[in-house]
């Protein structure tokens, strides 16, 4: 290996890095749907049954398999977003020395949430309580996820489309970050990834009988804090590690795959699952030609991320309505695709214009 004082992640590799996450995440909260008939992920919650039954599927493949990959495998988009984040927080407001306050912090990044989910909520309503119905969730509940409070009370008020949970959470890690990782210790870190990890174990299924305590740490910041607190040291010491060549990426991948998929089969490996797969990303990014049409299509899609993430609920909603999870999926897959990034691309366009026009004083 070669040692180089770089930073391990470079900008466009995070922006790959994004498109990769967000191309699983759109994909799985489609085909993850019940009544497609794919297989079942664990996400919030831990069923044994649902990683047999892809392995069942795995050893006796049909043309679905493909769908039943992304559907249980997808939502792991999730820690890379979280990951990345950290990550660019520590390099935009530490490595830069780049002053801020507390309160311009939080309402900015609030703010920057609210632009962004408004808009695409005022469509998703219009399309569930008009027309489609999908869901029905009561108007008052879907303005209470105006507020990126709900993850807070989501077991007791539920809403759809649950996509936009991870909006909360997010707030939640601008607040974690401002208040308790922001010029302090590793200390810090290391108490916070203590923490994280023990309220996973503790929320056993086993121990409650049910899965509910299990789905409200997943659904806020407690359940991926410790990624989160990975990433910051990772980004704070990234100057002290090395760059490996890509047959070093390579070894990585195949060893660091094995055991992400092999964590999927028992509980507390699988709380460990999300952060092996951010390195399998990583392998992934580094070892694709960035003159590849993949990595500049990763690179669009990385570029779209917060569109594509905030869209495609809506039209999930319009595809649910007319896909049986048979073989026409193969054409209403990529159409679904298509759609989503031809609204993502507008909606980006009004996201810049409403942070220029009504941010800038902030």
């Amino acid at each position: 290996m070669q040692n180089m004082s770089v930073p391990s992640i470079s900008q466009a590799e995070s922006v790959a890095m994004r498109g990769i996450a967000i191309v699983g995440i759109m994909l799985h909260n489609l085909l993850h749907w019940g009544s497609l008939g794919f297989v079942p992920e664990n996400e919030s919650s831990f069923l044994m049954r649902n990683p047999m039954l892809l392995l069942e599927h795995c050893a006796n493949p049909d043309s679905g398999l493909i769908w039943d990959l992304f559907s249980f495998f997808g939502w792991y988009g999730v820690p890379v977003f979280i990951f990345l984040s950290a990550y660019g927080l520590v390099q935009k407001y530490e490595n830069s020395g780049k002053e801020f306050r507390v309160k311009e912090f939080l309402i900015k990044n609030y703010l920057k949430l609210l632009l962004l989910l408004i808009p695409a909520l005022l469509i998703f309503a219009a399309i569930d309580q008009l027309t489609l119905k999908c869901y029905q969730t009561p108007v008052l509940q879907l303005l209470f996820m105006c507020t990126l409070l709900n993850d807070f009370v989501c077991l007791w008020l539920p809403t759809e489309p649950g996509v936009y949970w991870y909006l909360g959470v997010a707030l939640q890690f601008y607040a974690v970050y401002i208040l308790f990782y922001y010029k302090r210790s590793n200390k810090t870190i290391i108490f916070s990834i203590i923490i994280s990890l023990l309220s996973l174990v503790l929320s056993n299924p086993m121990f409650w009988g049910g899965q509910s305590v299990l789905f409200y740490v997943k659904n806020n910041c407690i359940g991926y804090l410790y990624i989160f607190a990975i990433a910051v040291w990772y980004r704070r010491n990234v100057s002290r590690l090395t760059d490996f060549k890509k047959s070093g990426y390579l070894l990585s991948l195949i060893v660091l795959s094995i055991l992400f998929i092999f964590s999927s089969f028992w509980f507390y490996s699988w709380i460990l699952s999300t952060v092996l797969f951010v390195p399998i990303v990583i392998c992934v990014v580094k070892l694709i030609p960035q003159n590849s049409g993949i990595y500049k299509s990763l690179l669009w899609c990385g570029k779209y991320s917060a569109s594509i993430f905030i869209i495609h609920p809506v039209l999930r909603s319009i595809f649910l309505t007319f896909m049986k999870g048979d073989v026409n999926t193969y054409w209403q897959v990529p159409l679904y695709i298509l759609s989503v990034f031809a609204l993502s691309w507008m909606y980006q366009k009004y996201y810049i214009w409403a942070k220029t026009a009504m941010l800038h004083k902030i």
